[in-house]
């Protein structure tokens, strides 16, 4: 049985634990690295485990996390859980520039594990000292680097990285058993909803692309649409304001404080999910886990046509000229006119989903990817 350390912020949740879940399912010993607490500017989150978890955590000290390159972990607790595991391979899923993922790759030579580094990062960006440093070092001592979408490739091959070592895989699947469709008319009544239902989950900033999907909204007065949004974060006071403008105040509901688990209700409470979401010259979407939430749940999605958005998309729904508020309101206005066309996309959305984006689908990837290395 392979031994496999997984070191990342990410699997602080229980929903998103159950990716290490699957990987033991699939033969994996494996153990887990993680803060007690992941802070961000909206939210503080508390180290939880999983119950019946086939998985063993080994809890850390992190400091200075606001950012996630400056986080840092405390030394001890890395050398103490290395010492207990002896892994024959380390996972980190934080960005190649962080101090932490140097912090764990500085003792590969020590405990003689492979290592498999994940990145998001689908824009060529260099850094100042000593994080420039720190990424190249870490690209030089990793046996693979797993790339979260396509664009990513072109990014790290330019970084020094060989095409035979970068690998493209999601990070965090989805679980049928919590994303699945329910009735529809049960969830959008434990929410107060009617009529047709638009769904966008996220943060409310600028680059989410909020401000078109609302003046697609006004191009569409005359359907019985109801767009929910849900989520927080800065933009919120901007979109108030766009939405009494706009006409819209009627029809646009917003929901706050849903848990990562309280997902399924409200997928399941929508008709259509969009995703509007904006390239800028520092930011693209690097994934958009919410549209395998949806689309396990059945509902169809319209987002941007970049990738990779309409990679995850598909046959699973429509895709929209970026920024077009005209054509994003085109695509609502046919996928609310043509309902057995809808119906089509949210059975391909399923299969889709079931194929590419499961945590089981994922961790067999994982398998391959370290029977290969060397």
């Amino acid at each position: 049985m392979k031994k496999i350390l997984v070191v990342s912020h990410t699997y602080v949740t229980p929903m998103n634990q159950r990716k290490l879940q699957a990987m033991a399912r699939c033969g994996f010993d494996v153990y887990l690295l993680t803060p007690t607490v992941v802070k961000d500017t909206l939210r503080e989150i508390h180290l939880e485990v999983l119950e019946n978890a086939k998985f063993k955590v080994f809890p850390v000290r992190s400091y200075f996390g606001i950012h996630n390159s400056l986080r840092v972990y405390n030394p001890s607790d890395i050398r103490k859980a290395l010492k207990e595991i002896r892994p024959d391979f380390v996972l980190v899923e934080q960005e190649p520039y962080s101090l932490s993922t140097f912090q764990v790759m500085r003792e590969k030579k020590r405990f003689g594990f492979k290592t498999l580094l994940f990145t998001f990062q689908n824009i060529f960006k260099t850094y100042p000292p000593p994080f420039a440093t720190i990424e190249a070092k870490n690209l030089k001592l990793a046996d693979i680097l797993i790339v979260g979408n396509d664009d990513a490739l072109s990014v790290w091959n330019k970084k020094g990285m060989p095409a035979d070592k970068i690998v493209v895989l999601p990070q965090v699947g989805i679980d049928f058993d919590e994303f699945f469709a329910k009735d529809k008319s049960e969830a959008k009544a434990s929410f107060g909803f009617k009529n047709f239902v638009i769904g966008y989950a996220g943060r409310f900033v600028e680059e989410k692309g909020l401000s078109v999907l609302l003046a697609a909204m006004s191009h569409l007065k005359d359907l019985p649409l109801t767009l929910v949004l849900a989520g927080r974060g800065p933009y919120k006071n901007q979109l108030d304001s766009e939405i009494q403008s706009l006409g819209l105040s009627e029809n646009v509901k917003f929901v706050e404080g849903l848990t990562h688990e309280q997902m399924p209700r409200l997928m399941n409470a929508l008709d259509l999910f969009i995703l509007p979401s904006l390239a800028r010259k520092h930011w693209r979407e690097q994934f958009g886990h919410v549209l395998i939430e949806a689309m396990a749940c059945g509902v169809p999605c319209i987002g941007t046509q970049t990738d990779p958005i309409d990679v995850v998309i598909g046959d699973g729904g429509l895709t929209f000229k970026m920024g077009d508020a005209r054509d994003l309101a085109k695509q609502i206005r046919h996928a609310f006119e043509v309902p057995n066309e809808l119906k089509l996309f949210s059975e391909q959305a399923i299969t889709r989903v079931k194929k590419n984006y499961t945590n089981d689908a994922i961790a067999k990837q994982l398998d391959q990817i370290t029977d290969n290395i060397r």
